[in-house]
């Protein structure tokens, strides 16, 4: 019988070396926007939260940082907290925190697609549903609750992940659109900027958590 291997319909590089990390910096540091995600593992299928893996998508390539296996990502960082860099994320409060829990990264130049669904009066705030809205992309549901700690992860978990930040981009564009058409791209400017300003500090669970 053969053996069926999965194909990936989406193209992503898996950092796990410094080599490797060190090489996407030299790309990411000359790049305008990038859009990003994080996957955490906390207190769901083990104790305590921290980050496993951070996707980032620039407008022709991805790639999926595995933060677990690396430990310390100051490329990352770097790029984070760089102020010309354009930094997209869907819902990011506690992407931010954290960040800087386990890094004292606070990111810079931030662009909130949840927070532009907000304010041009979407009812439907999830990524999911706003990519399916807006770019007939659709979200599987299998690996929402996935252990995002496990080695090594599968070619589908990786593909799962880098959909949350392959679009980003795109929706950006979109989403800029529809704020200009409500006169409230100033709004979405000062709301960013807010984020930006606060630092937001992760909160320990106690033993009755």
């Amino acid at each position: 019988m053969n053996k069926v291997i999965y194909k990936m319909s989406t193209k992503v590089t898996l950092i796990n070396t410094i080599k490797g990390l060190e090489e996407a910096y030299l790309i990411w540091k000359n790049l305008k926007i990038l859009g990003v995600d994080i996957e955490c593992e906390n207190n769901l299928h083990h104790y305590g939260a921290s980050i496993s893996i951070i996707q980032i998508s620039s407008e022709t390539q991805n790639w999926i940082v595995d933060v677990m296996t690396l430990g310390k990502i100051p490329q990352v960082v770097s790029i984070f907290e760089n102020p010309k860099i354009i930094k997209i994320f869907h819902g990011s409060d506690f992407d931010f925190r954290m960040l800087y829990s386990g890094f004292n990264c606070k990111v810079k130049n931030i662009f909130d697609t949840q927070i532009a669904a907000q304010l041009i009066g979407l009812s439907e705030i999830g990524l999911g549903a706003i990519l399916e809205k807006y770019l007939n992309v659709s979200k599987e549901e299998k690996f929402q609750m996935a252990d995002w700690t496990k080695r090594p992860m599968t070619p589908e978990m990786l593909e799962y992940a880098t959909k949350d930040s392959k679009y980003l981009i795109t929706l950006r564009q979109i989403l800029i659109k529809k704020l200009e058409e409500k006169n409230r791209v100033e709004w979405m400017t000062q709301e960013c900027k807010y984020l930006e300003e606060t630092t937001l500090k992760l909160h320990e669970p106690s033993f009755w958590d």
